[in-house]
This record gives C-alpha cells, sequence and structure tokens, in this order.
C-alpha cells in the first residue's frame, strides 16, 4: 500500500471510523439508511418474481439474462451507455429469482452514471444492495454518484464501508477526495459570508478587469467594448484554430483581461435584459437552428457553422446549454459563442445547461482548462 496514502488515511479517518461504531451497522438489516426514502423493497418479496428455482424454464431464462448482461457489458465498453441500459433492464425484466439480479442494477447503475441520471444510478444501487447487501460493488456505484452530486458524507459512508470489507488504494483516493472538497465545500462558503463578495452584490469581474495588466509583448487580439465586428470574430477562429502553434503565453489569441473585459460586457447585457425567460418570434418562411451538448468539442461547432452558416441575424442559433466540460477546448466554445452573443445580441441565444455549474465544473474539467489556459494558480470560487 502506498505509505503516503496510508498515513493520510490514518490521521484522517482511523479516529473517526472507532469512534463511530455505528459505522458498520449503516448498511446492515435491509439498507435503513436508503438515501431515496420513497424506494420499495420489492424484491424481498417472493411473490415478485415470476420465474423461480425449480420452474421448468429457470435455467434457459438465467442463460437470457447473462447474455443480456454481456451484450450490456459490451455496449458499456463501447461507450454506448444507453444501449447499455437497456439490455441490463432487459435482464432486470424477466423476474427471475437470483441474486445476479444485484449484478445487473449495479451494472445499470454504472451506465448511469456515465450519462449523468445520478438518482437513476443511487436507485439501482439502492436496488442491489437490497437483493444481496453482500455485493460490494453497489456500494461502490452508490458512494460515486452521491459523490458527483456533491453529497459527500454519503459517498463517504459507502466508500468506508468498502474499505473496511476489502481494503484497497483506489478507495483510499476515494475517501480522501471526499474529505477534501467536503472541507473545500465549507472554506468555500465560509469566505463568501465572510467577504460577502459575489457576482450579484459586488462586481467580481470589474475587480478582477481593474488588476490585470497587458504585457508590452503581448501579440493576441485586442478587445474593444461595444465595437466588436464580424471580422474580429473571423480573426479569433482563425487564431483558435491555431492552437498547436501558440508557444508562450503571450502568444495566446485573447488576453485575460479581454477576456474578462468580454465577460463585463456579457453580464451588462443579461442584467439589463427586462426578462429571464425570452420569447423568440420565428418570421414566417424563416428557421432557426438548434444546437445543443458541445461539451468542449470546439472543432465540432466551427463544422456546424461550416455547414449550417454562421449565426447572423438570417441565420439565428439557439444553444441549449452544455458547452463546457469533458471537451478540451471548453474555453474556446465559450468564448466564441460569447463573441458572437456581442455582435448578433438578438440573433443569438444562449442558455444554461447542468454543466453551467461550478460543482461540475470542478469535477469534469471545465475549471481545471481555466486555471491551466488563463494561468491561475488560485482556486475558482
Amino acid at each position: 500500500m502506498n505509505n503516503f496514502l496510508k498515513n493520510q488515511f490514518n490521521n484522517h479517518y482511523i479516529n473517526s471510523i472507532n469512534n463511530n461504531k455505528n459505522i458498520n451497522q449503516i448498511y446492515i438489516n435491509n439498507n435503513n439508511n436508503s438515501i431515496n426514502n420513497s424506494y420499495n423493497p420489492l424484491y424481498n418479496q417472493d411473490s415478485i418474481y415470476n420465474i423461480k428455482k425449480g420452474d421448468p424454464n429457470y435455467e434457459a431464462s438465467l442463460s437470457l439474462a447473462e447474455k443480456y448482461k454481456q451484450e450490456g457489458n459490451k455496449y458499456i465498453s463501447e461507450q454506448k451507455y444507453n444501449l447499455a441500459i437497456e439490455k441490463y433492464t432487459e435482464a432486470i425484466d424477466l423476474l427471475i429469482d437470483t441474486k445476479n439480479n444485484a449484478i445487473y442494477y449495479s451494472n445499470r447503475a454504472k451506465a448511469n452514471i456515465q450519462i449523468e441520471n445520478f438518482g437513476s444510478a443511487i436507485a439501482d444501487a439502492n436496488h442491489a444492495i437490497d437483493i444481496d447487501s453482500s455485493y460490494l460493488k453497489a456500494y461502490y456505484r452508490r458512494g460515486s454518484a452521491n459523490l458527483l452530486l456533491s453529497r459527500y458524507d454519503e459517498a463517504l459512508r459507502d466508500f468506508l464501508y468498502i474499505y473496511n470489507k476489502c481494503p484497497d488504494d483506489s478507495l483510499l483516493y476515494k475517501i480522501l477526495e471526499c474529505k477534501k472538497l467536503k472541507k473545500n465545500e465549507s472554506v468555500n462558503h465560509k469566505k463568501i459570508n465572510i467577504n460577502k463578495f459575489n457576482i450579484y452584490n459586488a462586481d467580481i469581474l470589474k475587480y478582477t478587469y481593474d488588476n490585470i495588466s497587458i504585457e508590452n509583448n503581448y501579440k493576441g487580439l485586442i478587445y474593444k467594448s461595444e465595437k466588436i465586428t464580424l471580422d474580429w470574430v473571423m480573426e479569433l477562429i482563425n487564431k483558435m484554430r491555431d492552437l498547436n502553434n501558440v508557444k508562450t503565453y503571450n502568444e495566446k489569441y485573447i488576453h485575460n483581461k479581454y477576456l474578462v473585459n468580454m465577460l463585463l460586457d456579457v453580464k451588462n447585457f443579461y442584467m439589463n435584459q427586462i426578462e429571464s425567460l425570452v420569447e423568440i418570434t420565428i418570421p414566417k418562411d424563416s428557421e432557426i437552428t438548434i444546437v445543443g451538448d458541445l461539451h468542449g468539442q470546439f472543432y465540432d461547432l466551427l463544422n456546424i457553422f461550416h455547414i449550417n452558416g454562421f449565426p447572423s441575424e438570417k441565420n439565428p442559433y439557439i444553444f441549449n446549454g452544455d458547452y463546457v466540460d469533458r471537451g478540451v477546448f471548453s474555453l474556446e466554445c465559450l468564448i466564441l459563442l460569447l463573441a458572437f452573443k456581442l455582435l448578433y445580441k438578438n440573433s443569438i441565444f444562449i442558455n444554461r445547461g447542468n454543466h453551467e455549474s461550478k460543482k461540475l465544473n470542478k469535477i469534469y474539467g471545465f475549471e481545471k482548462e481555466i486555471k491551466d489556459k488563463c494561468g491561475i494558480k488560485y482556486d475558482i470560487l
């Protein structure tokens, strides 16, 4: 075992485990701590199974369920998570009296986590645990889903329970991650309360803008408020295409100060907007293009514009959220959309998705991308 991890674990957790004598009782007796209070443990009742041991078709049905499971596993390996969910559901719906149902539910939980159906993943894990309380993978799935929902206490209980049963270095990483995230969340809340400094009652962006200096050897674009042009946006796109040729910070396509200036202009536009719910009227014989889930795929965005045309007054777009995370060009996607918003305020509409969220940005990579590309050394609140 990694000595550093072991020492960290001992320092932070061994005492709490010893002091909390209920930690090993949490998941016993029909899983009394079930997070989903509406969960109905029907799977303890023999009457729900259509196919029971001893039935003539029992072995053939069990083989079919295992076949569905293997197909689901194959789809997971191919990252076809919705198809995997369908296969595990087919196995479950056979209603066979077997502990293998715990595996089917747990595997479906894994697929649900991959497509961010965290609530469904927790429900599936709860079913799996109710069927077979010794199946540790189900606890791991539930802990992972709770971690991604920032339910650090619930996640920590699952990971500690597994660790007590089967110590492993990878679990130490999860346990330490839960503790760190919980501590950071507490610290950040304290900072906000003490400083009374947030984007709504104090202008963080303006403060940031005033305290950024532009180096004399900066070679990127210059942004001037309210003077953005289509030529400027095209030049921005051309510089973004050349990302692999940028060797120094001063050769980047736009300086942090100008980027913050753009954010200020976009913020002012939305703050001055009368209605939060915008109604769009599409003229007769016209159309509007709807795009969703870019997830940092900058070159896919450029390909959409190549096929369908750039946003304009005669070619409006609605972008339905999830511009960032996962992909490595999330920042470029967002900057380009904001540039077009500043250029054609009433012809491009940018909705918020679930990934436009501080917590998901921390988990799925956008925060790290900003820090790396913008040279930020401190934590982003």
